[in-house]
């Protein structure tokens, strides 16, 4: 149950004999037990626990993985505290600028998490243009790899979901034209998903046609 699990896992941070792995493990464990138990209500505790993550590995892919916890976090009770949406892409962003070796699906899902948070702030916003344009600047980045390193493989699922998201951000940016284009290079490297890629591309295509 919830409170045992917290317990064990609360026992583990403050035995001075855990491993610093096992010990970031275990507040990691902490942090997604309370979201899951608690929601909202729980989500300072929960980023508490996932900062100090941060606070013991500040500088490698640990920290950036907390980052991101954190902000999935605060993405996740955004519709109900609609202010937290701004933690979340500090968050993502902080995840991001994480410099040294970090795992390139950590870094690409920092990345799409942080489209989603400018997504969701450009909801009914005066900037909404500017906010959605970052936001698929932010995709197309995983989508073609520039942030890569080289020797770096791009991540297969989270290149994916950022091309489908980049597309349908770009419909409602009124950019049919660049969402077939992005659409038709998903065809050819997704085969198993063109078949649904084909109902977009008509889509697209009736958007990019249709008398202005």
């Amino acid at each position: 149950g919830f409170g045992e699990a917290h317990k064990e896992f609360t026992r583990l941070i403050n035995d001075q004999q855990t491993p610093l792995s096992l010990k970031s493990a275990a507040h990691f464990a902490l942090g997604d037990l309370t979201m899951l138990e608690l929601g909202a209500a729980g989500l300072n505790a929960a980023t508490n626990s996932f900062y100090n993550v941060v606070q013991a590995n500040p500088t490698n892919a640990v920290a950036a993985q907390a980052w991101g916890r954190i902000g999935d976090a605060c993405l996740s009770v955004s519709a109900k505290l609609p202010g937290r949406r701004e933690d979340a892409r500090l968050a993502y962003q902080k995840a991001i600028g994480i410099s040294g070796s970090v795992p390139v699906a950590v870094k690409d899902q920092a990345r799409v998490g942080l489209a989603k948070a400018l997504r969701q702030q450009a909801e009914g916003g005066a900037d909404r243009e500017k906010k959605m344009a970052e936001a698929v600047n932010q995709l197309l980045s995983v989508v073609h790899g520039k942030h890569l390193q080289p020797g770096e493989v791009p991540d297969a699922y989270w290149r994916g979901q950022s091309g489908l998201m980049a597309m349908d951000l770009l419909s409602q940016l009124g950019k049919p034209k660049e969402a077939l284009e992005l659409c038709h290079m998903m065809s050819t490297n997704y085969p198993a998903m063109k078949m649904g890629l084909e109902n977009r591309k008509q889509r697209y295509l009736d958007q990019w046609t249709q008398p202005k």
